[in-house]
């Protein structure tokens, strides 16, 4: 997919298909879009109308590999609608797709996308409930990130961890425990089920919040790796508890929970 200068935009060769629509979810309803656009057989262009928020729920990088997929060959990104106007005058597309009635656009076909919204996927992620985004999402919420160093406190307790760079552009999930998956990019990608303790980590002093998962049947060293993180369940909210030995019990069991919600066979010795 090029990522190309809405400003320098020029005419296409052969049939286009623009997609106009804010991108920042990744949601249901922009991949209806994608699908109408794609049913035509042109080559197809997103022109992205988001604009920049403190916390995302598709970061660029993450959108990019998204939008890959679905086969999009143009990708832009604008929100001014005079600059659109302009813009897609010059580009003349064959056909355009837009999610909404825009003064900007003529001759569009609009397809309503309503019934799913970033701001509505991102409150549910807000508050933990993971389950009901990945039904507006149409996909887990999912964090694409780095594994880096971390203090290894979970190794010291039994449950050692995977920390995440770069994901700080991400939308927070509620602080708490959540069973998860992890896909490992690499050559041939694998995935793997986690639990994920996402928040302050009160009961060691945290401050800032952070997101570590504990890979369930694995013992591998994945520093410095590319995953992806997907929230899949909410299982408990974040506790302050009275010391390490009641946080590692509380960890026990929640291993517990994760397997038999999973099907996995439980741990030796669990």
């Amino acid at each position: 997919m090029e990522t190309n200068d809405w400003s320098q935009v020029q005419k296409t060769e052969g049939p286009l298909t623009l997609v106009i629509a804010d991108f920042d979810g990744m949601h249901l309803g922009h991949y209806n879009l994608l699908r109408q656009a794609r049913k035509r057989g042109h080559q197809i262009a997103v022109l992205d109308t988001s604009v920049k928020e403190e916390r995302l729920l598709t970061p660029f990088h993450h959108k990019k590999e998204l939008l890959e997929s679905f086969g999009i060959d143009f990708y832009y990104k604008e929100s001014d609608e005079e600059n659109i106007r302009q813009g897609v005058e010059t580009l003349a597309p064959s056909h355009v797709i837009i999610e909404e009635e825009n003064s900007a656009v003529r001759d569009a076909e609009v397809l309503s996308i309503q019934h799913v919204s970033a701001p509505e996927i991102r409150t549910l992620i807000e508050e933990g409930k993971v389950e009901a985004a990945t039904a507006k999402l149409g996909r887990p919420y999912a964090m694409k990130a780095t594994v880096t160093r971390g203090q290894a406190l979970g190794r010291e307790l039994g449950f050692p961890t995977i920390n995440l760079g770069g994901a700080d552009e991400y939308v927070n999930p509620a602080p708490g425990v959540y069973i998860g998956s992890l896909l490992i990019h690499e050559e041939t990608p694998r995935s793997y089920y986690a639990l994920i303790s996402a928040g302050y980590r009160p009961t060691v002093k945290g401050t800032t919040y952070k997101v570590e998962a504990y890979i369930l049947d694995f013992q591998e060293d994945i520093y410095d790796r590319d995953i992806t993180l997907s929230f899949l369940r909410h299982m408990r909210g974040e506790v302050d508890f009275d010391g390490l030995d009641a946080l590692v019990e509380q960890m026990k069991q929640d291993e517990v929970d994760a397997r038999e919600v999973l099907g996995l066979q439980q741990r030796k010795g669990d």
